[in-house]
């Protein structure tokens, strides 16, 4: 059956198991198998836990499946349609972020293709346990090899996937929101130019980055996974180049839906030092405003969480302000 899948293989699990206690073994395997892919699966929804006042992630109304195995997780859909592929590229891009920017390091890869599940599960009257989980498909063997031949931390769109969504709809807004197109190392081959999913959405200033430079540290070399040096600097270099295209490239132009009771809405440019605003409210009317403000990098936060636009775009909406 064709369906969309995310292969994430996990960088380092082998030194992990070597250098930790039992202990601590099995608390952070809770995190990186069980509540990394909740948080992922559960799209924000949260629910209470066990005990009261707590909180914990909400995975009843996802589509999306998910299975882990040795250092492995994969999620995938349950059709081929748009939606099945929305669906898994948000609980891909959630999970690659919490993995590669706070817990630990990882490559990943979605493809389309040929998957099958089989599920089984038997305990006899001793207790023990037979239990039959796999998964299994060419597709599923192409996103293993495409990941764990990749030389950084990250995750691309499989050829396999874009082709097949080129085919039934407009994926030209998903990729710009979530991936950057980027010249992926590989272990064996040339550089090939894939769709790699962001680190963060939207530009990141100085701030922003340095933070994330330490995050990406710590999920390297945490849980006692030793120093950055050798085959893996390779890998963590090439992650940081990456995360450095994330940066704000001036002049930058984005859109901000301020709606309110006005209907606002805001289109800006950024020139390194100043932000000119184009401001839309449409209430009995459409009425243009034009405003120039200070650029503060580290304090105006919602421009790095504003959606980018193109150059035609703001100077069409600041044409019309002007007549």
């Amino acid at each position: 059956m064709n369906r969309f899948l995310a292969y994430f293989d996990l960088l380092g699990y082998k030194k992990f198991i070597e250098k930790n206690t039992p202990e601590h073994i099995h608390r952070r395997n809770e995190h990186i198998f069980a509540r990394n892919p909740e948080m992922a699966l559960a799209d924000h929804r949260r629910k209470e836990g066990r005990y009261p006042g707590t909180l914990i992630s909400d995975i009843s109304e996802t589509s999306i499946n998910c299975l882990g195995f040795s250092d492995t997780i994969v999620f995938w859909s349950n059709g081929e349609s748009l939606q099945d592929f929305i669906d898994l590229l948000k609980v891909a891009y959630a999970y690659n972020y919490f993995n590669i920017g706070f817990e630990f390091p990882s490559r990943g890869c979605i493809v389309y293709g040929d998957i099958w599940f089989t599920d089984f599960s038997q305990v006899n009257e001793k207790g023990s346990v037979y239990k039959l989980n796999m998964i299994y498909g060419n597709a599923l063997i192409e996103a293993h090899g495409k990941a764990e031949n990749q030389s950084w931390a990250g995750c691309v769109i499989d050829n396999s996937a874009i082709e097949y969504l080129n085919q039934i709809g407009d994926i030209s807004s998903l990729l710009k929101e979530y991936t950057i197109p980027w010249e992926v190392q590989y272990k064996d081959r040339a550089p090939v130019r894939d769709y790699a999913l962001r680190l963060v959405k939207g530009a990141i200033n100085e701030t922003l980055f340095s933070n994330m430079v330490h995050g990406i540290q710590h999920s390297f070399t945490g849980d006692n996974k030793g120093e950055i040096k050798g085959r893996v600097k390779e890998i963590y270099d090439n992650t940081i180049t990456f995360l450095i295209e994330h940066k704000m490239k001036f002049p930058h132009y984005y859109y901000l839906d301020a709606t309110n009771d006005n209907g606002t809405k805001i289109y800006a440019k950024i020139d390194n030092k100043t932000i000119t605003r184009v401001i839309r409210t449409e209430k009995d009317g459409t009425v243009y405003e034009i405003t120039s403000i200070p650029f503060d990098p580290d304090n105006d936060r919602e421009v790095y969480s504003a959606q980018e636009v193109t150059l035609e775009i703001f100077e069409e909406h600041y044409i019309q302000a002007t007549k």
